[in-house]
């Protein structure tokens, strides 16, 4: 009886058991373009990044940077950013797999170099599940970052839906505790 219960466990249609995700970057001049304005163009694949143009919602210009995950995004212009890369090394969650996670910490200027200090960063593959969009529909790994300031008040949790078929993005989910929140779907993509 036993042998009976988990091979039909086994066999449950959408289980998460074995999903894994390599590296992609969508294929380059696709467009993503989420319900809040902003948009992602893909421009093309460097070595172990993306580079991405992206246009926030509240920006008028849009900032090209280089992608290495999902919330791990870096301006080619900034020098805050890339210190922050080096020490917190959010490109490690690749492969994504359900239930993988990784932590750093980071010590230096916040992201407008207005003031120093440390914050910790948790990156999880919290799990795999279909989802549908304006877009379509799409296999995803939800992904949360959790960031709390170190002798600070600060946290957020920033969870974004990553869809290795076409390699982007399809939605988001955004808070902190200073009254911050912003959350969205992927309502079209174009050029994949």
């Amino acid at each position: 009886m036993k042998v009976w219960t988990i091979a039909a466990l086994c066999l449950v249609p959408g289980a998460a058991w074995g999903q894994t995700a390599a590296f992609k970057c969508a294929k380059p001049g696709t467009v993503v373009q989420y319900q809040d304005g902003s948009w992602t163009e893909w421009v093309n694949q460097e070595a172990n990044y993306c580079r991405v143009n992206h246009k926030r919602r509240n920006e008028a210009d849009p900032r090209l940077s280089d992608w290495y995950a999902p919330m791990a995004s870096v301006s080619i212009n900034s020098t805050i950013d890339r210190p922050w890369l080096d020490q917190v090394k959010p490109q490690a969650i690749w492969p994504l797999s359900v239930g993988k996670k990784l932590s750093g910490r980071y010590d230096g200027a916040n992201n407008t170099g207005t003031s120093h200090g440390s914050w910790t960063f948790t990156f999880t593959v919290e799990k795999y599940e279909r989802i549908t969009t304006k877009a379509g529909t799409f296999d995803t790994f939800a992904i949360t970052r959790t960031q709390e300031g170190i002798g600070r008040p600060f946290k957020e949790k920033w969870t974004q839906w990553y869809a290795p078929e076409p390699g982007v993005v399809v939605r988001y989910d955004y808070w902190n505790n200073q009254g911050r929140t912003n959350k969205g779907d992927a309502v079209a993509i174009k050029g994949r």
